[in-house]
């Protein structure tokens, strides 16, 4: 079962050379200061970045995810022709269980980061980052081997999350308690109103969360229920600055900024979602080779003193002041109520202390451990 509908062609249009996910119309109705996010015309917020952020740690929040890409692999070949795309182990998957993994190039770069999701014995969804989708589909076609079919559904489907401490019971009342039942990284196709939806307990934020794949006409209803459901809970709609601030503060990896052609897996720690172990897969070698000699890493960073650290800042040396590196992505915690960072780092420096260098002023800064902070609730899963 695919995620089509016959009524989904006219949902995906460009605006001034823009796409636009079926909620554009919502979004403008609401007041969200909207951008151009990949090509896409998306909110960054609403009403408040940092009260949307506050409001996914402690009650939930909804996103609008549609710009994701999303692509069916499915037929007897699937599950060997991703192996050798992917770093993780999707062996170990069976249906209604998800991974998250790396696709790379044989130099051991990072083609896109992907969660992949086993609906059925020969058929698997894999979710990409929207910059990425069309050179991701291109890639797989490229690369893959075996009888299997690779269709993208992206233009026909929606995607979107409700994440924070009560999106299932949020989401229960929408959509019925099976969802609940669900662990960390399972999935389930959970048929709504006669249409077909996949539901997976995933999400970009730290929280418990879920993220709903459905067919595009129908996701502004599904939106519109959600916000009615969890409206007395506190659950608000959300923009791309409260989900990067989010994903900021648990020290999750952006494509383009932590990881790329030119960071791969081992310069941006991420060597747990890469399976050495298993049959070749491409980069494998060159991964190896990096693990023995990386000479740089992505470490948290976070301010001691006043400002706030932007992406391309300079990192140097607490003592002798030389270049340590550069932030690969900054803000402010509102979590935390300081600024923090990720910084890609030489491996030389072994300390504890540095500066980060904000408008030509060396800030004293501390290497911090990742993720900044706890989430407030505790998902259950491997």
């Amino acid at each position: 079962m695919s995620l089509t509908s016959p009524w989904s062609g006219y949902v995906m249009t460009a605006m001034k050379d823009r796409k636009r996910t079926p909620l554009n119309g919502w979004h403008a109705d609401a007041g969200a200061r909207m951008i151009d996010f990949a090509g896409w015309d998306m909110p960054v917020f609403y009403e408040s970045i940092i009260e949307e952020h506050l409001a996914v740690r402690k009650q939930a929040g909804l996103f609008d995810i549609s710009h994701m890409g999303r692509v069916e692999v499915r037929g007897p070949g699937a599950r060997d022709a991703i192996s050798r795309l992917v770093t993780n182990n999707v062996g170990k998957l069976v249906p209604g269980r998800a991974l998250y993994t790396l696709m790379c190039d044989p130099a051991g770069g990072v083609v896109d980061d992907v969660i992949v999701y086993q609906l059925a014995p020969e058929e698997y969804l894999i979710c990409v980052n929207a910059v990425n989708r069309v050179a991701d589909v291109e890639w797989m076609r490229a690369h893959a081997e075996g009888n299997l079919e690779i269709v993208d559904r992206s233009d026909e489907t929606a995607q979107v999350a409700i994440q924070g401490p009560i999106s299932a019971e949020i989401l229960a009342a929408v959509l019925g308690p099976a969802v609940g039942g669900l662990r960390f990284f399972g999935c389930l196709r959970s048929p709504w109103e006669g249409e077909p939806l996949v539901v997976a307990r995933t999400g970009y934020t730290g929280e418990d969360g879920f993220e709903i794949y459905l067919p595009a006409w129908r996701l502004v209803d599904l939106w519109q229920k959600l916000l009615l459901a969890g409206r007395k809970q506190g659950l608000v709609p959300c923009g791309l600055g409260a989900r990067d601030g989010l994903r900021l503060e648990m020290g999750y990896p952006l494509y383009g900024k932590e990881i790329s052609r030119e960071i791969g897996p081992v310069e941006a720690g991420l060597m747990r979602f890469v399976d050495l172990q298993k049959e070749a897969f491409i980069g494998k070698d060159a991964i190896r080779m990096k693990a023995q000699n990386s000479n740089a890493q992505v470490r948290g960073v976070a301010l001691k003193g006043a400002g706030v650290i932007r992406d391309g800042c300079r990192i140097m040396d607490g003592g002798s002041r030389a270049p340590l590196g550069r932030v690969t992505s900054g803000g402010y915690s509102p979590t935390l109520k300081k600024s923090i960072g990720l910084a890609l780092i030489t491996t030389q420096f072994q300390g504890k202390d540095l500066n980060v260098e904000i408008r030509d002023r060396l800030v004293p800064a501390h290497v911090s451990s990742v993720p900044f902070v706890q989430p407030g609730t505790r998902r259950t899963g491997p």
